[in-house]
């Protein structure tokens, strides 16, 4: 049986305010493409400190060819609960958004992170 860790629910929590607080109210202007996701993104990255995790990620793995991830690191990719906490609680909302916000993180910055060189990550994948 799976259960939710009190850190897990301690995120939820986190995660359903900023979408309650954030999301829903432009929900509808979203949906009817009268802005776009970005800084909604953006602040989400911001308040969940993914741009922090990311450098620490990247300062540690600076002059290697591939990154290495190290045994205990904060990564929201690395955690299914986590990334399921966050499918359930911007989908509910706004499922396009979550898509988007996974394209950007997990395709993109993702992709880069894994496979460009120390120069590409540094340019494409930090900001």
């Amino acid at each position: 049986m799976f259960a939710f860790s009190d850190e897990h629910k301690m995120v939820r929590q986190m995660v359903r305010k900023w979408v309650n607080e954030k999301l829903v109210p432009v929900n509808e202007a979203l949906d009817q493409n009268q802005m776009l996701p970005y800084d909604l993104m953006r602040d989400f990255a911001r308040t969940f400190g993914l741009p922090d995790l990311a450098r620490a990620a990247f300062e540690r793995n600076v002059n290697r060819d591939k990154p290495k991830r190290e045994d205990g690191e904060a990564n929201v990719g690395g955690d299914p609960a986590m990334q399921a906490i966050l499918a359930v609680e911007m989908s509910r909302i706004n499922p396009g958004f979550f898509m988007a916000f996974g394209a950007w993180v997990g395709l993109a910055g993702g992709a880069i992170m894994a496979k460009g060189t120390p120069a590409q990550r540094r340019r494409w994948a930090l900001p």
